[in-house]
């Protein structure tokens, strides 16, 4: 999940699966989905967002050990 370093801009949207665990093992934005894993089933994770920045700023990515 993108995370901001700022106010919120990063927002989960209305109709995305809700995961089992948030923030893994205190890395922030890391979620977890459990399912049973049923043969022949199919499951699926909606992972919907938002992410809104001033028209001003650049959006960039940045990575973290």
């Amino acid at each position: 999940m993108p995370l901001s370093r700022n106010e919120d801009k990063v927002e989960v949207l209305e109709g995305a699966t809700p995961p089992t665990n948030n923030d893994l093992n205190g890395l922030q934005g890391v979620y977890v989905w459990r399912l049973p894993g049923t043969p022949r089933k199919t499951e699926t994770i909606r992972h919907y967002y938002s992410v809104k920045f001033p028209r001003e700023m650049e959006l960039a990515p940045f990575e973290s050990n």
